[in-house]
């Protein structure tokens, strides 16, 4: 398997990653049992196109003693149709999944599954639960979407959410700056004030000091809390000097 070079440092979840985000969104183009659903070899397709492209392989075995093999037979009744009777088996099989980083073979990542048939032959029924229990495990563990619509109608849903919260930080980190900049302008005013009535910068400057890492620089405050911890103790001092206390 030949990696690009540029992908060969990626360790295995940055791999994953980014075979989720090639593959994101499947469109549901088979109809079988009354429903539309993805089928198997769109869903390779796509995940085992990325896996090629990133280095990254899929191994899955067998867990042994866990295979199940359970015999039914019931009825089916339906209206107007006479009693039909079914012979047939449910086989079960826990298995394991394993992705390894082609590019660092000794990095993995196991999952367990299970694979769940039921036809008239065991060996069938093994089958459709493998076909069926593969294509779920590729969908679920990377977390692919499916969608009976046009799926770049559900890419542009996913661009607007990341918009939305690219919006939402940029918000929050404004409203923090803005209000880091007021407690600045009420240091500011305080410090003012008590310089006004001792002649002296010195005391500010220090309060400033002891709270910012040694630095005096009120402009140079960085975190907030730091800044109201300033601004109480400088209001406590200025208080004390308007009662005419040292």
């Amino acid at each position: 398997m030949a990696v690009q070079l540029e992908y060969a440092n990626l360790n295995l979840y940055q791999k994953l990653l980014k075979i989720q985000n090639a593959a994101a969104v499947l469109q549901k183009t088979k109809r079988g049992f009354n429903f539309n659903y993805v089928p198997e070899d769109e869903v390779l397709a796509k995940v085992t196109g990325a896996m090629q492209k990133y280095g990254v392989m899929l191994s899955v075995s067998m867990i042994p003693g866990s295979c199940e093999i359970i015999p039914r037979e019931y009825t089916i009744i339906k209206d107007k149709k006479p009693p039909q009777e079914v012979h047939d088996v449910i086989v079960k099989v826990e298995v394991e999944y394993k992705w390894t980083n082609v590019d660092s073979p000794t990095e993995q990542i196991s999952n367990n599954w299970l694979y769940i048939g039921q036809m008239e032959d065991a060996s069938q029924a093994f089958g459709g639960g493998a076909t069926y229990g593969n294509r779920y495990f590729l969908m679920k563990s990377l977390q692919l979407a499916t969608t009976e619509a046009d799926p770049d109608e559900y890419r542009s849903k996913q661009r607007q959410a990341v918009n939305d919260e690219e919006f939402e930080a940029k918000r929050v980190e404004e409203e923090a700056a803005a209000k880091l900049k007021q407690i600045k302008a009420d240091i500011k005013s305080i410090g003012a004030e008590i310089i006004a009535i001792t002649n002296n910068k010195g005391t500010v400057a220090d309060v400033v000091a002891k709270h910012n890492n040694g630095n005096k620089n009120l402009s140079n405050i960085k975190d907030y809390s730091v800044a109201e911890i300033i601004k109480n103790e400088l209001l406590e001092i200025k208080t004390k000097l308007n009662k005419g206390e040292k």
